[in-house]
Order: C-alpha cells, then structure tokens, then sequence
C-alpha cells in the first residue's frame, strides 16, 4: 500500500520534474535532493515515535503538507500527460514544441499555481467551521420533550499543531447553536504530549454551553493514544460513553459504542438489553459499518464520524465506495444515518474533499 501510495507516484514526479530543473540526462545533486526530500516524512514519523521532543513533531507537520502537494502534482501531471497523449495521436500539436525547456518550465509554472491555490483552499477549509443544519422526525413514545437540538461533530484529532484560531472559532460556533446535546463522535485526540496548548483545549471545550451536557465515544485514534486521550476527555468534562446505555432525563437514551478495533466490544443487540422501548434511543458509533445493525434493531438515530469523507479530493470518491454513506444524512428504514467529514481532520492541515464543519440536527418528537 505504502509503495502504490507513495513511492510510485514520487517515482513517476522524479522522472516529470528532473526534465524541468535539469538539461541533462540525470543529475545527481537533483536526485540527491529530491530523495531526500521524499524520505523526510517516513523519517521524521519514524523518529518522532522513538525520540521525545517537539522537532520531530513539528518536523512531522511540515513533511505532511508535501502529502497534499504530491497529490496534485502527480494528478495535474498525469491529465497533462493523458491530454498531450491524446493531442500528438491527433497530430494537433508538434512534438518540437513540447520538447523545449520553456514549455516543460512555464507548465511546471501553471501546475504550481493550482497546487498553491487548491492548498490556500484547503488550509481555510480545514481551520474554519461550517454548519450543516438537518431537521429529522423520530417516534417520541413516552419522552418527555418534543423537540431536541444536537450539535454533533468527530475527528478532532488535537494536537501540539492545532491552531489556537481553530478551537477558539469551533467554540463560539457550537456555543451560538445553543445546542441541547452535543456528541464528539470519536477520535478527539491525536498528541501525546501533555502540553500547555493541550491543556488550553482543555479549557476551551469546557466552556461548551449545552442543557445535558457533552457527551463523546472512543475513536480509533483514541485508542492508539490509550490514556492520554482518556485524561484529555475527562478533564474536559467531556461524558464518555463506552459500551453504555444512558437515560437522560427520561427523554431519550444515548447508546456510545466502544471503537470497532476492540475485539470484545458489545453488540447493538447485547446493549439494546440495558435499553428500554418506551423512549427514542440514539446510538453513537465512531466507525459507520454494518449500518444493518442499527436499523434492524429500531434505533432512531445514528451519529459516525472517522470517514473525514476523503478529506481530500478525490479520495472522497474512494470513501464513497468503502462505506455504505462516507458523508450527510441518510433514512434507511425508520433509523436516521449523520456521518459527519469531521472537526478537522488527520494529517496534513488541508481539507479539499470535504470543509471543517459541526452538523446542527433538530429532532422533532411525533
């Protein structure tokens, strides 16, 4: 996978770019840099997981942003490629004219400027917080309300490189929703480090202004972080619900499932054991597989997150064939589906398959 992904794509770079910065044949310096430059993100991942300290980290950050950059490079070159192709076939254009140095330079040139532009993009839309507003029905048996606004979103994956700008902006969005709820559906923490800016994203999820409070589940990369994560959570009085049945306020029950990596994790029909059938039943689950499990056992409401919907364009179109939905709101049967692109995402700070955003759902009790 590693080499599909990401030697071959550099391989096919090298062979692209060295006719640009080099008239001969080869060159060893410019092989010498670009190798160098390929290997810095397996290198500085590999020696931030062994040694301590913040430059590997920070190293790590700006190896990421060549994730993104690569992408585009080896798709605007491959259509160049493919049309260039088609267009000597078709005898349109002569092979002289594509074999110049200023040809291959001003169309490095072009292809620059679109990566730079898809990147500005995709950096906004990563650090700024849409809303996505929804209005559902669900059966209201005995509850108590009528009504119920949830504020829901996943993916956080806070770190050490999360940008204060992002949390402070995320906090007065959620808050001006006056939501009743809010869930964090899994993988809210990716650092392992207990920093000072970690224990700023502490103070600023608690002050997230709800009537029952904040509630979340484990994601994956929850797990990876092990207590870390779970510390973060609980000092930020963040409810974690894991394999649990919960009544709130004789209005609803809340089901969080554990993270699907967890072999011994109960099933929807073990935990609908603790649940009763005279209130709407709303389950939380990090990972949105086997969606047959929540609609054939009647739950009214189901939130996911951990698809990031691609994150990036057109990965999107690969999440869409892995899962049943990668992102939005679907009804099957009578169990309503949110699977949001997340808070932000993993990875490199680019979002250009999907946009940061905090899905607003209004439920209203028939």
């Amino acid at each position: 996978m590693v080499f599909v992904v990401y030697v071959l794509p550099n391989i096919y770079l090298y062979h692209r770019l060295k006719h640009v910065f080099v008239k001969k044949r080869s060159s060893v310096l410019f092989k010498s840099i670009f190798i160098a430059w390929v290997a810095l993100y397996p290198l500085a991942n590999m020696f931030h997981r062994y040694v301590d300290g913040s430059f590997f980290y920070y190293l790590v950050m700006v190896a990421e942003y060549y994730l993104p950059v690569m992408l585009y490079l080896f798709l605007f070159y491959l259509l160049v490629d493919l049309g260039l192709f088609i267009l000597k076939k078709m005898r349109l254009v002569s092979l002289k004219s594509l074999e110049t140095h200023k040809f291959k330079m001003v169309l490095f040139g072009l292809i620059m400027l679109l990566v730079t532009i898809i990147m500005f993009k995709g950096i906004y839309n990563f650090n700024n917080t849409a809303i996505r507003k929804y209005t559902i029905e669900a059966d209201k048996k005995s509850s108590n309300i009528s009504r119920l606004k949830i504020a829901m979103t996943a993916d956080f994956h806070l770190s050490d490189v999360t940008h204060k700008y992002f949390m402070h902006q995320f906090i007065e969005k959620i808050n001006a929703l006056e939501p009743d709820i809010v869930f964090l559906v899994g993988d809210i923490v990716e650092s392992d480090q207990s920093s000072v800016k970690m224990r700023y994203f502490e103070q600023q999820i608690r002050k997230i202004n709800s009537k029952y409070g904040v509630y979340g589940v484990e994601g994956n990369h929850d797990i990876y972080r092990s207590n870390h994560s779970y510390d973060f959570i609980q000092n930020s009085n963040i409810k974690l619900i894991r394999d649990t049945v919960l009544n709130i306020d004789n209005s609803f029950q809340l089901i969080g499932r554990r993270d699907r990596h967890h072999r011994d994790r109960k099933t929807v029909v073990e935990l609908l054991k603790n649940a009763t059938n005279t209130l709407p039943v709303f389950l939380l689950d990090h990972q949105p597989y086997h969606l047959e499990n929540a609609h054939q056992q009647g739950i009214d409401v189901q939130f996911s997150g951990h698809t990031h919907h691609g994150q990036l364009f057109p990965l999107n179109y690969i999440t869409e064939m892995i899962y049943e939905l990668s992102w939005g709101h679907r009804k099957i049967n009578n169990t309503h589906f949110f699977v949001t692109c997340g808070a932000q995402g993993w990875g490199p700070q680019v979002k250009t398959g999907s946009k940061s955003e905090i899905m607003e759902v209004i439920v209203n009790f028939r």
